[in-house]
């Protein structure tokens, strides 16, 4: 007996079509949110971490050990 719903390794999550009101709000908006807010967070850091390379020169610690060719 074959089921036509049955699950296998090669079907793809967008090949069924979600019934409940909640799961369809959860994978068409929320998710779509979370993912679209953990991105630009992401670049966000990544591009708050290259300020900070680029001026970590003028930190106390780092300031204080520096000589002068590196100041």
């Amino acid at each position: 007996m074959h089921r036509e719903d049955e699950d296998h390794f090669d079907n793809l999550c967008e090949d069924s079509k979600v019934k409940n009101p909640e799961d369809r709000f959860k994978v068409s908006v929320y998710y779509c949110l979370i993912d679209t807010i953990t991105s630009q967070l992401r670049r966000q850091f990544t591009a708050m971490n290259e300020v900070t390379d680029n001026f970590s020169i003028l930190f106390p610690p780092n300031l204080a050990t520096a000589d002068e060719d590196a100041i």
